[in-house]
């Protein structure tokens, strides 16, 4: 079940620095927020009961203390989501006592030791629409990910990192360059797409919907 799902992995990623905060979660339907933990029997019930009536759900989180610092969304079964699955979505704002690559990294290990994925990309959200060079059948990197096959870094020369993370592969295009509005960041996060997907590790949707890629 999503919720219960969804609240496990709220755990192990505020366990991570800066997401200590702690959380508070959506009510999508009434505006609302719960704070997790006191709230969490409340929280999960009415999960259960817009998920009986309804297979096109999400649900939000965002820092307990200041929801503009990074929300979390889980999704499933949304038309409009870029994967129409089970799919979990992380907005960081940019800034803070540290870098966003090195947050990010620590977001990635704990989610694919959490529950190994079938693809995760960290891109912001105006490079998969104006810049992405694929259409949207076919998934992609972007900035940094993690991808269910062994890689070494002479199979993806355009990538800056490349390092092996829990079976797969941990894949960036830059590590300083986090804005669409610079040509050069945009132009990484393309090379490293095209060339991953001449390679043959990036999925399309169909063969997400299948639930075996990678394995």
């Amino acid at each position: 079940m999503g919720a219960e799902r969804f609240l496990a992995l709220l755990q192990i990623l505020g366990a991570l620095p800066p997401l200590t905060q702690g959380w508070r979660v959506l009510d999508p339907t009434s505006g609302y927020y719960l704070t997790l933990w006191e709230q969490r029997a409340a929280f999960l019930e009415f999960s259960r009961a817009i998920n009986a009536v309804s297979d096109d759900y999400y649900i939000f989180a965002s820092a307990a203390t200041d929801p503009r610092i990074y929300d979390v969304f889980l999704r499933w079964n949304r038309p409009e989501a870029f994967v129409d699955l089970l799919s979990l979505d992380l907005w960081f704002a940019p800034g803070g006592p540290e870098s966003l690559e090195a947050m990010m990294r620590r977001v990635i290990a704990a989610v694919v030791a959490w529950e190994r994925p079938q693809h995760l990309a960290i891109m912001p959200t105006a490079y998969r629409r104006d810049h992405h060079p694929f259409d949207r059948t076919r998934t992609g990197i972007g900035w940094m990910g993690w991808l269910p096959f062994a890689l070494a870094p002479g199979d993806v020369p355009e990538a800056e990192l490349v390092e092996p993370l829990y079976g797969g592969t941990l894949v960036a295009s830059q590590r300083e360059f986090w804005q669409t509005d610079d040509a050069a960041a945009v132009a990484r996060a393309q090379d490293l797409d095209l060339r991953l997907n001449l390679i043959g590790v990036l999925p399309t949707i169909l063969e997400l919907r299948r639930g075996d890629w990678g394995r």
